[in-house]
């Protein structure tokens, strides 16, 4: 409905325009201006049906989209789905000795649990280690600090 009010308000505009021209127009434009008026004023109800038609088809599609989203939505049981449960692991290190740089981690996820360590060695030489895990309980950390890491040795040594 608005948009046939709205198709029949530009072809309305387009008809004015078409007929009031702002200079005068000669002969050959008077003509053009009067094909132009015509052929507007005949398509009007055509390019109206076929917009109120196009615009009725999307709505029917938006409710049959809702009518099988909600129909999905009612039949899925998590007893019934076929996907195992999540699981990886993954484990990475960085060391460079030039640059200063020391970081690593370790992560497994087993189904719905997560649990992982990583680590650094901040510019002061503290090895920053947290681990964590996560899963439907929560999530939960601890951080631990070794104060002078890579001056008391260990940092020549594999960490993390």
């Amino acid at each position: 409905m608005v948009a046939t009010v709205l198709i029949s308000l530009c072809i309305a505009g387009l008809s004015a325009a078409a007929v009031s021209p702002k200079q005068p127009r000669t002969g050959r434009q008077a003509n053009e201006a009067q094909i132009v008026n015509d052929v507007v004023t005949t398509l009007q109800p055509e390019i109206a049906a076929a917009v109120a038609n196009a615009l009725a088809g999307l709505q029917s599609q938006q409710q049959q989209f809702s009518n099988n989203r909600a129909d999905f939505g009612g039949s899925f049981n998590e007893d019934e789905l076929t996907n195992p449960p999540a699981s990886y692991n993954y484990q990475y290190q960085v060391r460079d000795d030039e640059e200063g740089t020391y970081i690593y981690k370790n992560e497994a996820r087993d189904g719905l649990d997560v649990t992982g360590t990583y680590g650094y060695v901040n510019p002061e030489g503290t090895l920053i280690t947290v681990n964590y895990e996560a899963g439907p309980e929560g999530f939960s950390q601890t951080l631990e600090r070794e104060v002078d890491f890579l001056r008391s040795g260990n940092g020549n040594a594999d960490f993390g």
